[in-house]
């Protein structure tokens, strides 16, 4: 009976904290830097704070993002490749991009991922305003 009751309170818990726009370091995964590149690894840590706020003001189920950066040369020029992925509710969202700066192809990822957030977002309030609408 404690047992449950502990379970609801941290429950209900981790709610009140993500609605007030407070993100868990666990929710975040970021893979692909060595550890030469740490800075950049805590720089896009940041980053991934400030975006998972956003998606979540957007939509309550969202809940994990992970980006994968790649790095490699073509030429004399640094180019970095950089995966990402949206828990949303049930199922996971993908985006990719490359390009020259780090922080330009990130910006990239993050809106990939919230113009799908607002496809998602808008077509559950269409299929609600219909369930709405035949009762």
């Amino acid at each position: 009976m404690v047992r449950n009751f502990l379970k609801k309170a941290f429950s209900h818990a981790s709610d009140f904290w993500n609605d007030l726009g407070f993100v868990n370091n666990e929710e975040i995964t970021v893979s692909g830097l060595g550890s030469e590149e740490k800075a950049f690894k805590e720089s896009i840590v940041e980053e991934c704070v400030k975006a998972l706020a956003k998606f979540r003001k957007e939509m309550k189920e969202v809940r994990k993002v992970a980006i994968h950066v790649k790095s490699f040369h073509k030429g004399k020029v640094k180019m970095y490749e950089m995966k990402g992925s949206l828990n949303v509710g049930g199922s996971i969202l993908h985006a990719s991009a490359s390009g020259r700066e780090l922080y330009d192809v990130l910006k990239q990822i993050f809106a990939e991922l919230n113009a799908s957030t607002r496809k998602i977002k808008s077509l559950k309030d269409t299929l609600h305003k219909h369930d709405r609408v035949g009762v």
